[in-house]
């Protein structure tokens, strides 16, 4: 709502779209906090003991997935670098690009977050059966979401590059993106569901191996090499050559140790239920 007031009536142009989206992110942190804290009560002080007690489960966790996301940013920084040089029109379709990959791919980044819970619960019952087909059901759905995605963007890729008024190099970014680029997605959402298994079974560091391996390794010498031949669309053909290779060896081993898990002490998982409880009703009014 303010961008409009920012950028064109008070004509502070980029530097108004800057002030915006940093107002936005206050306004989101606020809002964040409110319903945290004052609505849901989610938000406790925080005792000493509590943290020694809870910390190290939580940090062994915490910090390989605090890594693995930094990945992402770092990825972009060293792709914007190999595609600055080839001009304004090139870095104005990059930024389109990283734009309509958040809109169009939502439901595979989503994808990531919303099997973990089921990972975790799966595994803490026993029930290796449902981790592993959960783990082959979310890469059936990145295939699927994936094409389906594709078929749109090589369908639609002249009104966006005129919707965007993308021209030369620019033009020429965007259709690499639509032929080549969409379709690594489908190793990028195997990538997101390995994470989500590595991260919520054990074995967080491994989801930050193959993320650094994408992003800090492979991407930059990938579309430096691809752009020698390709010229912009290189940039694109490298990011999609890192994500395919990354991807399919993340699924590959996170399939292996999903199909390889087993549960250690099966006469733990006691389902009997609880006997009821005495003061039920009295609970359930507070």
């Amino acid at each position: 709502m303010i961008d409009p007031f920012l950028i064109f009536y008070w004509g502070w142009g980029l530097d108004g779209a800057a002030i915006g989206l940093v107002l936005f992110r206050f306004a989101l942190l606020a809002l964040a906090v409110r319903f945290a804290i004052y609505e849901m009560h989610l938000v406790d002080t925080p005792r000493l003991s509590t943290l020694r007690n809870i910390g190290a489960p939580f940090v062994a966790v915490a910090m390989p997935a605090i890594a693995t996301q930094m990945s992402t940013p770092v990825g972009n920084y060293l792709l914007t670098i190999v595609m600055a040089p080839f001009g304004d029109d090139a870095v104005a379709a990059w930024a389109v690009v990283g734009r309509l990959t958040v809109v169009a791919f939502g439901g595979i980044f989503a994808l990531s977050g919303a099997i973990s819970g089921i990972f975790g619960q799966n595994f803490g019952a026993g029930q290796l059966d449902r981790v592993r087909s959960t783990y082959r059901d979310a890469l059936i759905f990145c295939f699927l979401y994936t094409l389906v995605a594709w078929g749109l963007f090589v369908a639609l890729v002249p009104y966006i590059i005129a919707a965007f008024g993308l021209t030369g190099q620019g033009a020429e970014v965007l259709r690499a993106f639509a032929q080549i680029g969409v379709g690594g997605f489908i190793f990028f959402g195997a990538l997101f569901v390995s994470n989500a298994a590595f991260n919520n079974l054990g074995k967080p560091a491994r989801s930050t191996l193959m993320n650094w391996t994408k992003d800090g390794v492979l991407s930059r010498p990938a579309a430096l090499w691809f752009s020698g031949m390709f010229g912009t669309a290189g940039v694109i053909y490298g990011q999609a050559a890192a994500g395919i290779t990354v991807g399919a060896l993340s699924a590959t081993w996170g399939w292996f140790y999903v199909k390889g898990l087993k549960v250690d002490a099966p006469e733990a998982l006691d389902v009997t239920p609880p006997p009821p409880y005495p003061n039920l009703d009295r609970h359930r009014s507070r």
